[in-house]
């Protein structure tokens, strides 16, 4: 790691780089009243410097010694002798550049930044091609006046002009970009001029302590060591105008769907074996979307337990599939496309919207999985229960279509022997199969052949005598098989982190994705792949800070229309 910088860009790196990443606690002023998730150490609320209007707001650190304890050990999962490689040759690197500038890190540097290592930063404004977002951040100091005479310093050098602002001083970067005050023991930078006045007005006036919204997010919320925000609407705003500026000139917000959303905010929470993450996602309460999205379902029963590395369950896909289509039903070329699927049904004699989408309101999974071989499995699958002849009339349509399909497949030299599709005997339920024997195939013959495809696949859709519709496309061993990622030890240890708020569920098996890439890159390198030594060194040392974290899984709970609480884990273990 190499420091290849000028006389000035050595002294921004010493002022904002170092205020920027090493963080702590401070400030002068009266506090407001309200409520906030970082106070500094004279009582100073850090959301006081920052605009009302931001649309996104994060803090890193904490000032609680049971969360300092449980980073502790948590990071003792991970491997430590390449990250220790990697600290010490960055001290070191680091003391050489401030020795050339006549700094100490131990003297000048340390006792500023020393002590509950946190900050604060908002972003607000307009996203475009010709103007960058205002940036607002803000760190508590432990000893102010030092930071003071570090910026004094190098306003004598020449680096930092010196104007005056109300009752304190800002320093602007010669170089431009970088505007720093400190008010108080609060160090804030930011991006833009207006932006650091502003920060400096807000302390008694709009700021974000003052946004009803914000207030609400964070009611309730414990301490940990991170803290998200997300104004949703003012974000679509900014995306959107952004978009447009890009050109997608079309793109609306649907006032039903992501109208509906007001506020997310997310804590994570270090714990003995993992993060914890708490949210709450607040709407307008103008309809039942939130109940729609984030009700009660469960599939997991029913869906494969082999090698499952992806599962995700709702309440109504009809409903999703709804609201990406009202978002985009003005981007150009769009709407037509959905007239071209409905106009493709109607020709077929199936209703889109009462027929296909009224048997996907109900419960709905997706699920993904590895096999032996290199090729990945995927199914969906429906709570059709509301619509079961519907369900069952799409399933024959699609009978309909694969056959013809392959019957003009099956003129080719070898593919009849090697494809069959039938409709599956059963009375009470509607099932049908396409079998690929795959691994018989020519071109699967070869030891590399065989590490792709190594049994058997086939697609198997229908609906069942519980109503369950299910499209599985997996190797015959997933799905013949009789074990359910119910049954999963490491699936149900993840679900039980949740507290109950599994209605609406993620599970991520990060052992199996690691796994599954290895075998990818492995393959690639074994049968001739360009991939260099030094990408695979790379790689591989990912691999080993990935391999502590076992599983993840993140679920919700509709409170009410207008509030839902979400609940997530990440389990980290050697």
């Amino acid at each position: 790691m190499t420091f290849a910088l000028s006389s000035k860009r050595i002294s921004s790196f010493v002022l904002s780089a170092l205020f920027s990443s090493i963080l702590l606690a401070g400030c002068t002023s009266a506090p407001p009243s309200n409520e906030s998730v970082m106070v500094s150490a004279k009582g100073v609320k850090l959301e006081s410097f920052m605009p009302a209007d931001s649309f996104a707001m994060a803090t890193l650190g904490t000032d609680d010694a049971g969360q300092k304890e449980m980073l502790g050990k948590l990071w003792a999962n991970f491997p430590q002798d390449q990250a220790k490689e990697f600290i010490d040759k960055t001290i070191v690197e680091l003391n050489k550049t401030l020795q050339e500038q006549g700094y100490s890190f131990d003297k000048d540097i340390l006792p500023i930044v020393a002590g509950d290592q946190r900050v604060m930063v908002s972003i607000s404004g307009q996203m475009s091609e010709e103007k960058a977002p205002k940036l607002v951040l803000a760190v508590p100091l432990t000893l102010a006046e030092k930071a003071q005479e570090l910026l004094e310093s190098e306003a004598g050098k020449g680096t930092y002009e010196k104007q005056s602002y109300k009752e304190g001083t800002i320093y602007v970067q010669k170089a431009g970009g970088t505007f720093i005050t400190i008010q108080g023991d609060v160090l804030i930078l930011t991006n833009q001029m207006d932006s650091l006045q502003q920060a400096i007005d807000n302390q008694n006036g709009a700021n974000l302590l003052a946004n009803v919204d914000y207030q609400k997010s964070i009611q309730g919320m414990p301490k940990g060591v991170m803290f998200l925000y997300l104004d949703v609407q003012r974000y679509l705003k900014t995306a959107i105008a952004m978009a447009q500026t890009a050109g997608v000139t079309q793109m609306q917000v649907d006032e039903s769907a992501a109208g509906s959303f007001s506020s997310e905010s997310i804590v994570v929470i270090a714990e003995a074996d993992g993060f914890r993450l708490k949210g709450n996602i607040l709407g307008s309460g103008e309809d039942s979307l939130f109940k729609a999205l984030y009700g009660s379902s469960d599939a997991a029963s029913k869906v494969p337990g082999k090698n499952v590395v992806l599962y995700v369950q709702g309440t109504n896909l009809a409903r999703l599939i709804e609201m990406q289509g009202a978002m985009y039903k003005n981007m150009e070329g769009f709407s037509e496309i959905g007239q071209k699927i409905d106009a493709f049904f109607t020709m077929q004699g199936i209703d889109l919207s009462t027929e296909i989408l009224a048997f996907m309101d109900k419960g709905y999974a997706l699920v993904m999985g590895t096999s032996d071989g290199l090729m990945p499995w995927a199914g969906l699958y429906m709570d059709v229960s509301s619509q079961p002849e519907g369900a069952k009339k799409f399933m024959g349509f699609m009978y309909r279509g694969i056959d013809g399909l392959l019957t003009q497949a099956k003129e080719e030299p070898g593919l009849s022997q090697l494809i069959e599709h039938k409709k599956l005997d059963d009375k009470e339920s509607q099932w049908y199969q396409v079998s690929v024997k795959l691994n018989e195939a020519p071109e699967f013959q070869t030891e590399e052949g065989k590490q792709i495809a190594s049994e058997p696949i086939s697609l198997k859709y229908g609906v069942g005598a519980d109503n369950m519709s299910s499209i599985l496309f997996a190797p015959d061993s997933v799905i013949s098989g009789t074990s359910h990622l119910a049954d999963d030890s490491l699936f149900k240890q993840m679900k039980g982190k949740l507290n109950g708020m599994e209605g609406s569920l993620t599970y991520v098996n990060v052992g199996l994705v690691a796994d599954y890439f290895q075998k990818i890159v492995n393959f690639g390198v074994e049968n001739g792949g360009n991939t260099s030594p030094e990408d695979i060194a790379a790689f591989n040392l990912v691999m080993t800070y990935i391999k502590p974290i076992k599983g993840m899984a993140f679920g919700a709970k509709a409170l009410s229309d207008s509030q839902v609480q979400s609940e997530g884990f990440i389990l980290i273990q050697k």
